[in-house]
């Protein structure tokens, strides 16, 4: 009985860890491919493709500030605040500065609501822990 239970276990275990390394696989693959459209100038289809890679796994922080900066850069207001929210959880300091620095047509409006996405977000964690397993990986 104990081996059946042990049997059992270690195959659900199993599948569990194939089924997270599958998504891990397509994770990369659909950030490989926006790094390569942002290569070709192509960042409205980099764009896309951040957001199906973050649809799979929760990003980690050099991707999202990769995203930030194609996301600037193709005026997206509405992900840009997304982004923006997801990057002060992460623990980065100073977005709202850096989407000053680095946007091209500065939009006060975006930059108001930016300010209380800032004062209002609650860091879920730090990003040298994040650092750590990016170097892990």
């Amino acid at each position: 009985m104990k081996k059946t239970v042990l049997l059992i276990l270690f195959f659900a275990v199993s599948v569990s860890v194939l089924a997270q390394s599958k998504s891990m696989k397509n994770y990369y693959y659909w950030i490989n491919q926006a790094e390569l459209a942002i290569c070709d100038s192509n960042l409205m289809a980099a764009d896309s493709l951040f957001t199906t890679a973050f649809s799979i796994k929760k990003p980690l922080a050099r991707e999202i500030r990769t995203a930030f900066w194609v996301t600037i850069q193709t005026e997206n207001n509405e992900k840009i605040l997304q982004i923006t929210k997801q990057r002060i959880q992460l623990g980065d300091e100073g977005v709202v500065d850096s989407y000053q620095y680095m946007a091209q047509k500065f939009d006060s409006a975006t930059y108001k609501q930016l300010l209380l996405i800032e004062e209002n977000t609650l860091k879920t964690y730090h990003t040298e822990f994040d650092t750590i397993l990016e170097n892990l990986i």
